[in-house]
Formats: C-alpha cells, structure tokens, sequence
C-alpha cells in the first residue's frame, strides 16, 4: 500500500498578507508565495524595519471569510519572531499577526504545508538606541517631573535589555507612571508604551525598583519590589485659589498644612482675608493619591457677599462621609474696593476666543440693576454645545459656575442670539441665566405666520395677548424683542420695527 502525506491543501496557492511589501493588509490580495513541488513554499522580499504579516491558503475580499477559513497565525494574539527558527502556526485563533524586523537585506519566508510550520531565513536585527532614558511622574522616584532630558534617568543596555533601577526608596500608596524615551527628545517622538505605564503600588515602604526594555519587542516592565513597609505619618494641606492661601493649588505649600488637635481632627485658619466671590478648595495628603473631595472641589459660599472673611476649615479623616471636612467663614469687615469687571469665557465657536478671560470683546455690561449682560448672535453650521464660565476681573481666581455652563440648545444648524445675564448677588444656582433663540427657526415679528411683517401682525399679537389663544400664532416669532418671553413689550417692538424699518436690539 502507498501512503501519501497530504496537507490541508496540498500543492494549493500559499499566500502572505501583511503590511509593507505584502499589499497593506488586503485579505483579497496578499502576496503569493512559490510552490516548490515539495509541500513548501517560498517568497523572498527585502525587509527594512518591522512587518507584520500572517500566512493564508486562500483569499477573500471579506474579512470575516478570509479570517475563518484560510489564515494561519499565532493563536494568542501578536508575536515577535526571530529568523532562521521554525514557528509552529495553525488556522488563526484571536487573528494576532506574526511581526519581523529586518535590517534592509532580503528574507526568504518558506512555510511547510505538511507540518504547519514556517521560517523566515535572513539576518537578525540587534536593535539599540544611542539612549533611552525613564521620564514619569513621580519626583520623589525619578528626581524630576516627565523629564526625558534627566541623564540619571538614562538606561543601561546588557545583553539587549535596556534596564534602570533604583533601591530602597520609599513609594507612598497610589502608583506612578512612566514611559521610555529615546534620545533625550522632549517631543517623545519615540517613547514606550504608546499610552503611559503604570505601576500600582499598594502600600507605603520601602521598594528595589527594576524599569526594564526589550527595544525588539517594544515591550516596557517594571518589577516593584517591597523590602519592608514605612508607617504613614500623614501630613494634610489645604489647597485652592493663590487669593485665599497665598499659593495656586499647591500641595507643598507649607503655611497651609493643618494642625492636629488631641481629638484627631485637623484645622487651618486664615484670618482677615478680602474675597470677592465664590472659591472652592480641596485637602491633599502627603502622598499623590489622596485628594478629599474626590472628583472635584468644595464649594464655598459667601454667607455676606464681599468681604474681609476669616476662615476656619476642619477636616476629620476618621469621621467618614459626609462630615470629614467642614469650613466656617466669619466676616470681620468690608473688603476694599475693587473694579468689577465680568467677562464671559468658554468655547470658541461662541465667544470668538477660546476660554481667554481677558477678551475684552466678551466684558458683560452692567444694568441699572446691577446685573450684568452679554448678547451675541451667532450662526452654526451643526449642532453645537458650547461651555462658559463668568469671570471676575480677567483673572480665574474668581469664576463661575463651579462647572462649566453647558448650553443645550443649538440642537440644528442656524443662527441663534445669546443673551447671558449674571447676577453677583444671586445665590449659587440664580447667579447666571441664558437665554438661546434660534432666529432661523421663522420671520421675527411674523406674529400671524403668513410669511410677512405687517399691521396684520400688532393685532394678531394684542388678540394672543388678550385672549391667551396662540392657536391662530407663531409664538417664536411674537417674541419680536427676543428676551426669551411673548408680552406687552413685543407689540411695542413691533411698533417700533414698523415705524422704523429696523428691529431696535
């Protein structure tokens, strides 16, 4: 009896697909490999840097098809080859790819049909650069903040691995992160991983600390390993505004670390101090990642409106939410006379200048009642969500709302006039009011809605305003004075536009 030895698809097409010289991933056109008769096949291209390919015994415009029937890969996602080895493959599991780095000479790619199996012979690349240094965001680590140009930080190649390491020194719970850079470039032009590393650490003590790189594989380690763990002595802080503390959100600022009584609780007072509006502050920890409140800032509202203020803030780490921190203000005179300036600032597309609290151009103007008002009109091409705060006296130190103001109503493409009013004795949710009128959506002052302005339309409006019947109205367009409400006002700006041929904003 003859006993033949078949492959899957024996003396079929065998083809590569990949990037670089294999067509740019194309599962309809990948590279065709030479059928040598013998149950292998061969291709031979110049490799210049890193490919990345995968084998196939058929090909299909359609991924899906092409992926379950015909490639061969490796089974757990990609891998890095060297040449000159056998790499066992088999029909691609998770559709990984192979990756080979070449140094510009020719590789012949052979695969073995009736074992499953292929090589790529040619030369292998020893990758080194000229320096790789370690940048991250620990100081205390790292001596410097993402610092690439920090030759203590520079790595030590040994047989291919680039590798910096540091002993005994103390890391507080939190983590860090880090990248490897190449040739001191502050651009990080190149730098691993593509996204930060980071390296958790659990418990505050004292760490050998290992950053190794395999420049081959591209792949970034570190090993974090803890000798003995160091008590915490926690210092807290108080950071916010430099107006209040003397320093802008600086955890390190030592005039503002809190004193702890025999009763645990921690207290910072800074008396006699002017404020003008709002502030928000938060408590830091002597480790980076501590932060109270977590996620943004506490609020602090002025009981008295302007003022010279003392002010007392508390915080319990042991109480627990919601009573770890608690702050008292206590108004001791009148704060000396400042210039009000309120200058709206946010997103470009509204405000013509991009969150620039000293555009003039966006000053609000200030009434006989003491509110302030800005109006603008302004055409969008699509739907929009612009944000702003209101800022006092060109500066961020004062600004509200704690949160950016969305505005919500530029839902279609159009022109819309804003008018923003800001009242700095109103309580924390009535100081700031908007008012959006999409001036597109119909003909201003077209009260009986037949595509005119006219006498018609005064007395469509007086009989709405009469009767409270808008059936026979566009309401939209009875807001002929565009203050956001229809009333006795409008008929007198209708008159008025009548009269004049003008609309009087």
């Amino acid at each position: 009896m003859m006993i033949a030895l078949v492959g899957l698809n024996a003396n079929a097409a065998m083809y590569i697909v990949g990037n670089g010289p294999f067509n740019n991933w194309q599962p309809g056109n990948g590279v065709e490999m030479n059928n040598n008769g013998d149950g292998t096949y061969s291709y031979t291209v110049a490799i210049d840097g890193a490919v990345s390919f995968v084998f196939a015994d058929g090909l299909s415009s359609n991924w899906g098809t092409f992926n379950s029937d015909y490639r061969y890969g490796p089974s757990n996602g990609d891998m890095n080859i060297n040449p000159n080895e056998w790499i066992a493959t088999e029909k691609a599991g998770d559709h990984g790819a192979y990756k080979l780095i070449g140094d510009g000479t020719d590789y012949t790619f052979i695969f073995d049909e009736y074992n499953y199996k292929f090589r790529v012979e040619g030369n292998n690349v020893n990758i080194t650069y000229e320096t790789l240094t370690v940048a991250g965001s620990n100081t205390d680590l790292f001596g410097t903040l993402w610092d690439p140009t920090n030759t203590a930080n520079d790595m030590t190649l040994v047989d291919g691995i680039y590798t910096w390491e540091k002993n005994e020194v103390i890391l507080n719970p939190g983590g860090f992160e880090f990248k490897v850079v190449a040739d001191h470039d502050v651009n990080y032009t190149l730098a691993w991983p593509g996204s930060n590393f980071y390296q958790p650490i659990e418990n505050r003590g004292l760490y050998n600390l290992k950053i190794t790189f395999d420049p081959v594989e591209e792949r970034v380690n570190c090993d974090a390993d803890l000798l003995e763990l160091v008590p915490i002595d926690t210092t807290y802080t108080v950071v916010g505004p430099e107006f209040i503390f003397g320093s802008n959100w600086d955890a390190n600022d030592p005039n503002n670390k809190m004193v702890k009584d025999e009763d645990g609780i921690y207290t910072l007072i800074k008396e006699n101090v002017a404020i003008y509006g709002d502030f928000g502050f938060k408590i830091a920890g002597n480790y980076d990642s501590f932060e109270y409140p977590v996620g943004y800032n506490r609020v602090v509202i002025l009981p008295e409106g302007e003022g010279m203020y003392t002010i007392r803030i508390y915080f319990n780490p042991e109480a627990g939410e919601p009573f770890m921190l608690n702050h008292l203000l206590t108004k001791t005179g009148e704060a000396p006379a400042i210039d009000h300036i309120y200058t709206v600032a946010g997103s470009e597309i509204l405000f013509g200048s991009d969150w620039d609290e000293t555009d003039a151009t966006n000053d609000m103007v200030k009434g006989d009642d003491g509110i302030y008002t800005w109006t603008k009109e302004v055409t969008f091409t699509e739907p929009a969500t612009p944000e702003f705060k209101v800022v006092l006296n060109h500066s961020w130190n004062y600004s509200w709302p704690v949160y950016n103001y969305k505005i919500n109503d530029v839902t279609e493409a159009g022109t819309y006039k804003f008018v923003i009013t800001f009242n700095p004795a109103g309580g924390e949710y009535d100081k700031i009011n908007v008012t959006v009128t999409n001036l597109s959506a119909g003909m201003r002052g077209d009260v009986d809605n037949n595509q005119e302005v006219g006498i018609a339309d005064v007395s469509a409006l007086i009989d709405y305003l009469l009767s409270g019947d808008a059936s026979a109205i566009n309401l939209q367009n009875a807001n002929c004075n565009l203050d956001g409400e229809v009333g006795i006002a409008d008929v007198s700006a209708l008159i008025d536009y009548l009269l004049s041929g003008a609309w009087n904003d």
